[in-house]
């Protein structure tokens, strides 16, 4: 189970100034010959000496890969950060493409119902007006609007020349025809 971290406001910069300042003084501190010899001279193999410097140099390695860790951890724990802001912009910049694309929209939807009103149009018709300038919409209306007037031009013609054929065409049930029939029928 890995902990979390959080980056801290300056707590990077701190850490890596101290790692610095560490690699310096251990450059520093390393081992010059005294004063007056000469580096030249071969020294005795020391195995105590040789193996306090190899412990020391594994210490200060050990302490390095601590401090690593943790750096690399407060990177990741950056990236995170820097990403999830990313993130909540690209959000938002989604949210406002949405909501321009619906005022748009309803920005359109009144100007066809305005449009429609205008020629004189049934509600019903306003939605199927196509363009997305007044202009366009006007000329769509007009052409629309001669469409439906021929249309029920038409329709008023037809219904004045051909008359319904249930209304008094043929023989009524209650007239004299029928009951001049019955009678001969039965021979009353």
């Amino acid at each position: 189970m890995a902990a979390t971290y959080e980056p801290r406001v300056g707590a990077l910069p701190a850490i890596l100034e101290s790692f610095v300042t560490e690699q310096q003084q251990t450059t520093n501190t390393t081992e010059t010959a005294p004063a007056g010899e000469s580096s030249t001279e071969a020294e005795p193999f020391d195995a105590d000496r040789a193996m306090e410097k190899i412990r020391k140099t594994n210490s200060e390695n050990a302490g390095l890969r601590k401090r690593l860790k943790e750096l690399e951890q407060y990177e990741a724990a950056a990236k995170a950060a820097d990403e999830a802001k990313k993130s909540e912009a690209q959000r938002f910049a989604e949210q406002l493409a949405d909501a321009n694309r619906r005022a748009e929209e309803a920005e359109l939807g009144r100007l066809r119902e305005r449009v429609a009103r205008r020629a004189q149009l049934p509600d019903e018709l306003a939605d199927r007006l196509r363009g997305t300038t007044e202009e366009e919409l006007t000329a769509d209306a007009k052409a629309l609007a001669a469409l439906t007037a021929s249309v029920q031009a038409s329709g008023r013609e037809e219904r004045r020349k051909a008359p319904d054929p249930s209304q008094g065409q043929g023989m009524a049930l209650n007239g004299d025809p029928l009951e001049e029939s019955l009678r001969a029928k039965l021979g009353i």
